[in-house]
């Protein structure tokens, strides 16, 4: 009887083809007939009949023309992967267990980050921490693959394991992709990196188009009774912050030039745009959003906060009317309105321009006018100053007022804790679409990607105390 054809590891996608496991399925038929004239004869204690015994010789030439098949099916798999490979200048994949005359199977983790031996790259943008380059390939290759329609890409991303998600309908274009888990988590850290709101606001996940998220609105109230007089009851107070997804968009046209770049350059260059227009938007509108259709109908913590009449949270300014006119009693003043539920995590927020012109130069220089004492020595004056004031964290954020000069009566600085401020809902998915036709008479092709998130600012206090945040702001024009 010929030896069974040993089988094939569930990970060895060389082995994997639907004409070898046809033939493993008609193999494994041909085994199980051999095993019953076998054991027929066993049990009859005699020679085998003449019939039977030619039966069974057939069964075994059919058994070993069958696993010499599959043997030929799974050298030309092999051979046809390490030549797919050696064309993207991957490593070669695994030899097959047949080439080998054994099985020997790759562990999934070491087949998953198989990359070529990649050239030394000190700085690949957009992509940090340990492999950059080998994370920075394996998107770029996703890109060329699922974004531009590659064929020989789409294969090395099957081949070692890049995850590919659910393709959006195609009309006229390439179609549209979900970023895979691996280069999105790139995209995250990105807006982190290059915004300040994201970072500093509670983030959550919303797995639908809605999320209500409960808020402690209110706490219980305490009584003083007489001896044997009803306790009053009192209860909790409780609402919602309801959060709805909203598309947010960003379009760029990219050269062919740029498509024929390196694997690394191409997906340095997508990732890093696609993060930071993302985080621009996402800080504009955190910081700036009227509930208007350009800020997609969300309301940030600045207008929020100058939406509640007489608010608490609002400290503005007896003398100062820009940047380069506040002194440290106004920042004094602002740091007291905070309540002590809120001093814990606070930070001051505030734009460059208006960091250099109101908190540096306050750092720099004393006397009456400051309120500070002593004098500055070489150092302090060379050096670059910490991004501290008044013993809290300093953020810089480009989207807040950056005005200098006389500017009355607007909000500046905010200073608080900012995950008891907001909430920021992330969907946690990046779609992106191309195009070759609508800019094909300049060699361009248009690249959109889209995501869907949310802002609720809930923390802005009342006309009786201050909330989770205050706000700085000019004095008001006389």
């Amino acid at each position: 009887m010929a030896d069974p054809v040993p089988a094939a590891p569930a990970d060895d996608v060389v082995a994997d083809g639907k004409q070898v496991k046809m033939l493993l399925d008609t193999l494994a038929s041909v085994l199980a007939e051999m095993g019953v004239l076998t054991d027929e004869a066993d049990e009859a204690a005699e020679p085998m009949p003449e019939e039977k015994s030619a039966k069974l010789d057939e069964l075994c030439q059919r058994a070993e023309s069958i696993k010499s098949q599959i043997e030929r099916l799974r050298k030309i798999a092999a051979k046809e992967r390490e030549l797919r490979a050696v064309l993207n200048r991957a490593a070669p994949a695994p030899v097959s267990a047949i080439a080998k005359e054994e099985v020997v199977e790759t562990p999934v983790e070491e087949k998953r980050m198989s990359v070529p031996a990649l050239p030394r790259v000190t700085n690949v943008r957009g992509f940090t921490g340990p492999n950059a380059d080998e994370r920075a390939y394996r998107a770029g290759m996703w890109y060329r693959g699922y974004v531009f329609n590659d064929a020989e890409s789409r294969r090395w991303c099957k081949d070692h394991g890049v995850e590919a998600r659910a393709q959006s309908e195609n009309s006229a274009t390439l179609g549209g992709a979900l970023i895979p888990a691996e280069v999105l988590d790139q995209v995250i850290v990105l807006v982190n990196e290059y915004g300040q709101f994201a970072p500093n606001v509670r983030t959550v996940t919303m797995n639908n188009e809605t999320l209500a998220i409960p808020r402690r609105a209110g706490g219980l109230t305490t009584y003083w009774v007489n001896e044997n007089s009803t306790v009053t009851d009192s209860d909790a107070a409780w609402d919602r912050v309801n959060l709805v997804a909203k598309k947010l968009a960003v379009s760029n046209r990219m050269s062919s030039e740029i498509l024929a770049d390196s694997i690394i350059d191409l997906a340095s260059y997508i990732t890093v745009e696609i993060g930071r227009a993302f985080a621009k938007t996402i800080d504009d509108c955190g910081f700036n959003g009227t509930g208007a259709a350009g800020y997609g109908g969300i309301t940030g913590l600045i207008p929020a906060i100058a939406a509640v009449s007489g608010a608490k949270g609002i400290v503005q300014s007896a003398t100062a009317t820009s940047f380069e006119t506040f002194s440290v009693q106004d920042f004094v003043t602002a740091l007291a309105a905070l309540p002590l539920y809120a001093r814990a995590n606070a930070k001051w927020f505030v734009s460059p321009a208006g960091f250099a012109a109101s908190m540096q130069r306050l750092a720099l220089t004393s006397g009456s006018s400051t309120g500070l004492s002593g004098g500055n020595t070489q150092d302090s004056v060379q050096n670059a100053l910490g991004l501290r004031f008044l013993g809290y964290p300093v953020v810089l954020c480009n989207m807040m007022d950056s005005t200098l000069g006389t500017d009355n009566a607007k909000i500046k600085v905010l200073f608080g804790d900012l995950e008891l401020a907001a909430i920021y809902g992330d969907r946690k998915a990046v779609n992106i679409r191309t195009s070759t036709e609508r800019y094909a008479e300049l060699d361009q092709t248009l690249m959109v990607a889209t995501t869907r998130l949310d802002i609720q600012v809930h923390g802005v206090g009342s006309n009786t105390e201050a909330g989770a945040y205050v706000a700085m702001k000019t004095k008001a024009a006389s």
